[in-house]
């Protein structure tokens, strides 16, 4: 099929199918059989990833964003493997064809939630979930390991954009606003460009997680687009921590804008008659110091989205 299409049209970019989960049984052995007859012959290797917290506490829950790490390395081995068995040369780019929070154990559990789709139904409403601010922490540490990971992640899609699992809601005759999952997307959207910066994290304190272990506390990300260097934070511990951020290099740098996520509580979420209770504010002291330096105060449970530009002259 693969060659048939290339025969037509010979810059289309294919990715192959790879297993939706890493916790479906052919995991791993799927990826590796379909990689060892397409190889040549597709660009990219597919993933899925959805995140829920069903029964999981809130620590555990935000945890879970480091099973999208696992998932990247587990399936670039299998990439690497088949490369390196068949003398292949080029290497194997990682698809994420979907990925979200989603809990699915709402639509499991609530008999109404498919109760208006009928065979002949238009427009249907279905699996719209109510994002909240938990939501929002996770969503943002998938993202951050979409980030780190750019080097063989080739493309990433949030599947749906309104209403189902989405990041947009609207009302029925009317009516739309953000759900918290927006702002996080809103800024790696906007400013994950250009190239991803080295970066070293040192000293986060840690939490444990009954699935996972110790979980550092602080994740983080930066990639610079020209003159502009963009510091993307994650804080998921229960208590402030500080922050410093060390830019190696010749370059002066100032601050352009800090961007705060907070709220009151981790179910905090947005609705139509409150459409701002979680949205960021801009911290409007921070500043770069006299030896180069950021230093920052990160509320418990917080993103941070720092962008600083290049001083010329």
């Amino acid at each position: 099929t693969a060659r048939g299409m290339r025969q037509f049209d010979s810059k289309l970019e294919l990715v192959a199918c790879g297993s939706s989960s890493p916790g479906m049984p052919t995991f791993m052995h799927w990826e590796r059989e379909v990689l060892e007859h397409t190889y040549p012959y597709v660009d990219a290797i597919s993933l899925h990833l959805y995140i829920g917290r069903y029964k999981l506490s809130l620590a555990d829950y935000l945890a879970e964003a480091v099973t999208l790490d696992a998932q990247v390395r587990d399936v670039i081995t299998a990439c690497d493997f088949v490369r390196a068995a068949g003398r292949h040369k080029k290497p194997m780019m990682l698809s994420f064809d979907e990925w979200n929070v989603w809990d699915m154990s709402i639509a499991a559990n609530d008999p109404d939630n498919m109760k208006d789709v009928k065979r002949w139904s238009v427009a249907p409403r279905q699996l719209e979930q109510i994002y909240n601010f938990a939501d929002a922490l996770v969503f943002a540490g998938l993202m951050l390991g979409l980030l780190r990971n750019a080097a063989r992640v080739r493309m990433a899609c949030v599947a749906q954009l309104v209403n189902v699992i989405a990041p947009i809601f609207t009302a029925p005759g009317g009516g739309a606003w953000r759900q918290p999952i927006y702002w996080p997307y809103f800024h790696g959207s906007l400013y994950g460009r250009g190239e991803l910066v080295h970066s070293h994290l040192s000293g986060s304190p840690v939490f444990q997680s009954e699935k996972h272990g110790a979980v550092p506390e602080i994740d983080s990300v930066t990639t610079r687009d020209g003159d502009k260097l963009t510091v993307f934070i994650l804080h998921r511990g229960e208590k402030p921590a500080p922050f410093t951020v060390r830019i190696d290099g010749a370059s002066s740098w100032r601050v352009v804008e800090h961007s705060v996520l907070v709220a009151p509580s981790p179910d905090a979420a947005n609705s139509i008659a409150a459409p701002d209770a979680v949205s960021p504010r801009v911290e409007t002291s921070t500043h770069v110091a006299a030896d180069g330096t950021v230093s920052l105060a990160l509320p418990a449970l917080s993103w941070h989205c720092l962008r600083l530009t290049a001083v010329i002259g």
